[in-house]
């Protein structure tokens, strides 16, 4: 279970490296942080290179619940670099899946 105990030395540290703050501190003067100064954007961008599966709809999901938690939008962006493997029909077909699953995109290629 602690086999890197039998191969380190007794008094080498185990924390190599200082812990660090994940946070930035406001200045001593600040009395309050500054107001955000963008609306939250979260976007689902599928490349319609087949049906959805149910790991992009989870996905979407989430982007849209996190947009809509934080007051902001959820923008269906289609990715269609992949010209080769594109199917035909498969741009409505997630747009339809979406809706079934009661995600209507802020912003969208419609």
């Amino acid at each position: 279970m602690h086999f890197y105990r039998k191969i380190l030395p007794k008094r080498l540290p185990l924390q190599l490296w200082p812990r660090r703050q994940l946070c930035s501190k406001l200045p001593e003067e600040a009395k309050e942080p500054p107001p955000p100064s963008n609306v939250v954007r979260v976007r689902f961008a599928p490349s319609p290179t087949g049906f959805m599966h149910l790991g992009g709809l989870r996905t979407a999901l989430f982007n849209y619940l996190f947009a809509r938690s934080r007051g902001g939008k959820f923008i269906l962006r289609i990715e269609d670099t992949d010209q080769e493997r594109l199917v035909e029909g498969a741009q409505e077909r997630i747009y339809e899946d979406l809706r079934w699953a009661g995600i209507e995109p802020d912003e969208s290629p419609w």
